[in-house]
């Protein structure tokens, strides 16, 4: 341990997490000193139609940030915008058509990317205008972070995380990434979302995700330094699975669960058929859920997909504070 870090665990640090929606922000804090919580909470606010902070979420950050020198604010990035594949160097980002020029992108750990539209990265940073946060996380880092505690399994297996308003999947072969697909299942409004470039911030002063915690994850700044990859071969997929066909068995009422097991069944199809991908047949299924998961969504994927489902309670807004955490005190 450098004496930096001796100094700074001596220190009380503040770790204010947030994840907003149109209709409810949802915000825990975690007191830590020398390795040990001393306060921990979680409130939840209704921000403004066009999802900005109201007076009372804009008080409450200040309070926050005068209370305690040392805090730092991490923000889930919730939008459509955003993606992740294997691969890192620029020509896996013109295989998918994505513009390198439009998005801030991270690799992690050497063989996987994960991408955000700078549209998105801009739009957050003017909702927290008068508020300096720190971290943009990226929710396929946070589920990344969920199946690395709980360990690969050997077989193809289908990770999922269920926020609230999204979900995050990741396709992994033991510790090999695979695919990655990201759904944002809350309609926000247009003119939330549609805004001016030239009126907002720097996009350079915020990065998608700022994480190097076990040396995993590059800065933006460093990406360009990053060449040679090898690039994984076309394959041939599995025969097509008529996966629409297996829901006559199982009536789902939610219209969240029904978006759920439609969006799996599309990333399930695009990972099978799309020849950009080392496809292989899925045996698993994993769900990490911070909300609740319908029954009737785990039940079609056993007796409809004849898939093997394991589903565990986790806590987003603690893992984004534990991960900025890791960090600071890093």
């Amino acid at each position: 341990m450098n004496l930096s870090k001796k100094i700074k665990n001596f220190i009380t640090h503040q770790f204010i997490s947030v994840i907003l929606h149109k209709e409810k922000c949802h915000i825990r804090i975690d007191l830590k000193k020398r390795g040990k919580t001393l306060k921990e909470n979680e409130v939840t606010f209704v921000p403004q139609k066009d999802m900005s902070l109201t007076s009372d979420m804009e008080e409450f950050f200040e309070n926050a940030l005068k209370k305690y020198k040392h805090t730092y604010i991490g923000v889930l990035l919730t939008s459509n915008a955003q993606g992740a594949f294997s691969g890192c160097d620029s020509k896996r980002f013109s295989d998918f058509n994505i513009d390198i020029n439009s998005v801030k992108r991270i690799c992690i750990e050497g063989n996987w990317s994960v991408y955000a539209s700078n549209i998105e990265i801009n739009w957050i940073k003017k909702i927290f205008k008068n508020i300096e946060i720190d971290f943009i996380y990226s929710p396929f880092v946070i589920l990344y972070s969920f199946i690395k505690e709980d360990k690969f399994n050997k077989t193809t297996t289908l990770y999922l995380l269920n926020e609230e308003k999204s979900i995050t999947l990741i396709i992994m072969r033991g510790g090999k990434f695979l695919y990655g697909s990201f759904y944002d299942l809350e309609v926000k409004d247009d003119e939330a979302l549609s805004s001016d470039e030239e009126n907002l911030p720097d996009e350079d002063s915020v990065i998608l995700d700022d994480l190097e915690a076990d040396d995993m994850f590059k800065e933006l700044e460093d990406l360009d330094a990053i060449a040679d990859f090898e690039e994984l071969d076309n394959v041939t997929s599995p025969d097509d699975m008529d996966l629409d066909s297996m829901m006559e068995g199982v009536l789902i009422e939610s219209e969240y669960s029904k978006a759920i097991v439609e969006n799996i069944k599309k990333s399930m199809k695009d990972f099978y058929n799309n020849p950009l991908y080392d496809s292989s047949f899925i045996e698993n299924v994993k769900i990490f859920e911070y909300e609740n998961m319908d029954y009737k969504v785990v039940d079609y994927l056993e007796k409809e997909l004849l898939l093997d489902v394991e589903v565990k309670k986790v806590n987003i807004l603690k893992k984004i504070n534990e991960l900025s955490e890791e960090e600071i005190l890093e």
